[in-house]
């Protein structure tokens, strides 16, 4: 793609190459099921049940494509020391703020701070509602929350 653009940046380089691929399985998999359900043509909902393979699917080849490319990606990208080594960090932020939020529910926000102390010694319902508090936040304000509760 670089020699058919090479005034392409970077950038705009990679998201065209993500949306091309995107592309690509989404087409095949219209392709392949559109194919499937004319040869198969089923009238109920066993007759999709009773075939060996599944209708809705992507083709062999592009199957074995989408599987190279993630043992590529696991490999060289979500393992990568770097990754690990933000990953654990991130851990071990979200273990911080979830043992501080339940133990002084106070420090959340009042929509959930309110809920967490009327909880009272329902130790699961408070843990739910820390857990959901976090599961709200961004990246950025679990970062600044953790500095601040430091």
């Amino acid at each position: 793609m670089k020699k058919k653009y090479p005034e392409l940046e970077d950038r705009r380089l990679v998201y065209e190459v993500i949306r091309r691929m995107i592309g690509h399985l989404v087409t095949d998999l219209i392709e392949t099921t559109r194919a499937g359900l004319e040869a198969v043509a089923p009238a109920s909902i066993e007759d999709v049940r009773n075939q060996p393979k599944p209708i809705v699917r992507f083709s062999d080849a592009v199957y074995e494509e989408h599987t190279a490319l993630k043992r590529f990606l696991y490999r060289n990208l979500y393992r990568h020391e770097k990754v690990r080594v933000m990953t654990d960090r991130a851990k071990e932020r979200v273990k911080f703020l979830f043992d501080r939020y339940f133990d002084s529910p106070q420090e959340m926000g009042v929509d959930f701070s309110a809920p967490a102390m009327a909880a009272g010694n329902d130790e699961a319902r408070r843990a739910r509602i820390v857990a959901d508090y976090i599961a709200g936040m961004t990246d950025r304000f679990a970062i600044r929350e953790h500095e601040r509760l430091l």
